[in-house]
């Protein structure tokens, strides 16, 4: 088959695990991958791959872009970039000025390792699908649930970010046939629906490994945007299910925020709970260039004199925080505590972590100080003397849209960590240990007020967003003369921010695309403006659309 989709993906598919990068999974998971055209195909070390997939970075055949291709990476960047929280502080790099603009085309290169990445980790499940077929022992109906899941779930990101999905159950050399729209979410939902028997009960199963719970939150999270992908609002069906989790007996909300991210949260029974599906990662065992782990906490840590205060010792100065999501923590920017440029002095580049922890209490502008201004737990932003200079604003350093941001514009988010809550040392100081929680029980929390408040019920909404700021020591606590549209997807975004969904919530909310709300470069500009309606949604990359007959004629979607 000479189709661009299994030139890049079907070669993929044979290689080892020394092809991938990775050395092995991790924790439970703790198994390499092996050559599936090996006579002994190994199910327990590929069913182990199918899970690892979720957290390592590419294989695609993409040579130097390898660890910019993995999965989380990649979904994450389109859901991010051209939102209101995140900055890509080199957009020199190819593609980035595209989506900080908000202004790609089927040709733009990130969309398309998305795409690729996504079809290339479903042809795995696929494979190993087609392994476990006719085997009805109980784990291995468990297993292929679970696979299912993850092919789902990838699917849904087909269907969030494209509006269409190159549809496969089986591994062959046949084209992927398209579903969008109504037909691509109600095939989501009834397969969801089919494993979610065969799934492990709340709370059963080893950690990272996908049960009932987060089968009930992934279709809460369809219906809560069915309405986006479909035209029908389900609102009574997206808290039907987001109730699930919540009454499910183990998943529940911690009042510990900032450990949540943390180098320990898979063991750290005080927070894991609430984390209903993670993304396995250790620094010990997956020394990659860019795992989901190290690409949150090492892109987001500047690396200029003095050193940043959180013992990281990996700074890539890449990730700078958007001046608008300070705004859901604070009144004006001029109510932000952090060290202003102009105060810093050149002999603060010689300090000791210490002393920069000293200088920050002393001038109150340590991530504690930024926590406690706020009067929430969830401020986890950094503007004191570590990693030399910041400032509020982001400016880039000329005209042009592949013109850098200055590393000081724009503080720096510290609430993907490697320390742990324990105090302990994390096992690599390079590589991180921290799990990524992929699903939260948080979510289904606001998914009950949204719905609630989408049926003009305020009441119950105020009570359920009141009980989520609660546990997060939010003093300014919402109130019904407070709640609207607004301030309900402001509230997504003091709970989520960089956490690889806000595009989605600012399109529910109709806020992605329309000038009604604006943030820094939305269009291309410093004070942002609107931008056409296609924008909501990425095109199929132009090689697949053109290689794939399937695709010829197939409407209701962006293909060039």
């Amino acid at each position: 088959m000479k189709q661009r989709y299994f030139k890049h993906i079907l070669p993929a598919v044979l290689l080892t695990a020394a092809g991938l990068g990775m050395g092995s999974c991790v924790n439970d998971l703790d198994i390499q991958p092996i050559d599936p055209q090996q006579p002994a195909y190994n199910i327990d070390q590929n069913f182990a791959f199918a899970y690892s997939l979720l957290g390592s970075e590419g294989n695609l055949g993409l040579s130097s872009d390898e660890d910019k291709a993995g999965f989380y990476r990649t979904v994450f960047s389109l859901q991010e970039y051209p939102a209101d929280g995140v900055i890509w502080q080199w957009q020199e790099n190819a593609g980035i000025p595209a989506l900080t603009n908000l202004s790609w085309d089927n040709g733009t290169n990130i969309p398309e390792w998305a795409w690729l990445r996504l079809g290339y980790d479903v042809t795995q499940y696929n494979l190993l699908l087609g392994n476990l077929a006719g085997k009805d022992d109980a784990e291995s109906v468990r297993r292929r649930a679970e696979v299912r899941f993850l092919r789902a779930l990838h699917y849904w990101y087909n269907l969030d970010l494209w509006g269409v999905a190159p549809v496969k159950e089986v591994f062959d050399n046949n084209n992927p046939v398209p579903k969008a729209g109504q037909e691509l979410f109600d095939y989501i939902v009834a397969e969801l629906k089919a494993v979610e028997p065969d799934l492990y009960a709340p709370g059963q199963a080893p950690f990272g490994r996908a049960d009932r719970s987060a089968c009930w939150l992934l279709l809460a999270r369809l219906y809560l945007n069915a309405e986006v992908y479909t035209g029908t609002a389900h609102w009574a069906e997206a808290r039907e299910y987001a109730n699930k989790v919540l009454t499910d007996g183990y998943h529940h909300l911690t009042n510990n925020y900032k450990a949540l991210f943390m180098a320990d949260n898979d063991v750290n029974m005080a927070v894991r709970p609430e984390i209903v599906f993670p993304i396995r990662q250790d620094g010990t065992r997956m020394k990659e260039a860019s795992s989901a782990a190290k690409f949150l906490v090492c892109a987001s840590r500047d690396g200029a004199k003095p050193v940043m205060p959180d013992l990281s010792s990996n700074t890539w100065n890449c990730l700078l925080l958007k001046s608008s999501t300070l705004l859901k923590f604070f009144p004006t920017l001029d109510d932000v505590p952090y060290l202003k440029p102009e105060d810093f002095k050149s002999e603060y580049e010689n300090f000791s972590r210490q002393e920069v922890i000293t200088f920050d209490r002393e001038h109150g502008i340590g991530t504690d100080d930024m926590v406690a201004k706020a009067g929430d737990d969830r401020a986890l932003f950094y503007g004191g003397v570590g990693g030399g200079k910041h400032s509020v604003s982001n400016d880039r350093n000329g005209a042009q849209p592949t013109d850098n941001f200055a590393g000081d514009k724009g503080l720096r988010v510290v609430k993907w960590s490697n320390l742990r809550s324990d105090g302990k040392p994390a096992s690599d100081p390079s590589d991180p240990d921290t799990d990524v929680p992929l699903f939260r029980t948080a979510e289904a929390q606001l998914i009950v007020a949204e719905t609630y408040f989408r049926e003009d019920n305020k009441a119950e909404a105020v009570k359920a967003i009141a009980a989520l700021q609660q546990m997060r020591n939010r003093k300014d606590l919402v109130t019904s003369a407070k709640l609207d549209a607004d301030y309900l997807l402001d509230e997504w975004c003091r709970e989520f921010y960089w956490e690889g969904r806000r595009r989605s919530d600012l399109r529910r909310f109709g806020k992605f695309t329309s000038s009604d709300y604006l943030w820094e470069w939305k269009g291309g500009v410093k004070e942002g403006r609107g931008v056409d309606d296609k924008y909501n949604t990425y095109p199929i990359p132009a090689q697949d659309y053109k290689d794939n007959p399937n695709y010829q004629g197939f409407g209701g979607v962006w293909y060039n």
